[in-house]
């Protein structure tokens, strides 16, 4: 996971995005980004459930927000609810990432119970972290998203994941560190 964490930061490019409400320019480089899923009465979403939603967020950033590069982990957190971390060089505006995650949430009934206590669909299920005072980002990301996490007796299958030229670019870089 280092790995691709410092390949994401190293093939980022800074870009300039203009802020609407702000009436101004910043430079974006990554983001960080917190992915939450409402608990459920009376269950626990399952690995294979929590995966899906993943892929199908995936699937619409790389459509719609052009996304490409990025580096994701899954956690459970200390109140027991799971959530994904995820590091990418692509600009997403906070309220279309709230958007597309609870319209997926709603879709596949996660958002429901939610619903029920507060007659919406727009839980606060996405947060945007702010990297850009961070001096060492590297270290920063790399540390957040490799702490240890008890994911329960159920989980089954991978913990993080990322794109597959970033993952192509580990084993390059892998392979040219083992031949010299």
């Amino acid at each position: 996971m280092r790995n691709a964490v410092n390949w994401l930061l190293e093939s980022a490019t800074w870009k300039t995005v203009y802020s609407k409400t702000e009436q101004k320019h910043f430079r974006f480089k990554v983001n960080f980004i917190t992915l939450t899923v409402p608990k459920i009465e009376g269950r626990d979403i399952s690995s294979k459930e929590l995966k899906a939603l993943l892929h199908n967020w995936l699937v619409y950033s790389r459509k719609y927000f052009y996304m490409k590069n990025y580096v994701w982990k899954i956690e459970r957190g200390k109140l027991g609810k799971l959530h994904i971390h995820l590091t990418t060089d692509t600009f997403i505006h906070y309220r279309k990432l709230r958007d597309s995650w609870n319209r997926l949430l709603m879709k596949s009934g996660y958002s429901d119970t939610y619903y029920s206590r507060t007659g919406h669909y727009d839980p606060n299920s996405t947060d945007v972290h702010s990297v850009k005072s961070i001096k060492n980002l590297a270290g920063y990301i790399c540390k957040y998203m490799s702490k240890e996490t008890e994911l329960g007796a159920d989980w089954t299958g991978r913990l993080w994941g990322c794109n597959y030229e970033l993952s192509a670019g580990i084993s390059v870089v892998t392979l040219q560190t083992q031949v010299n």
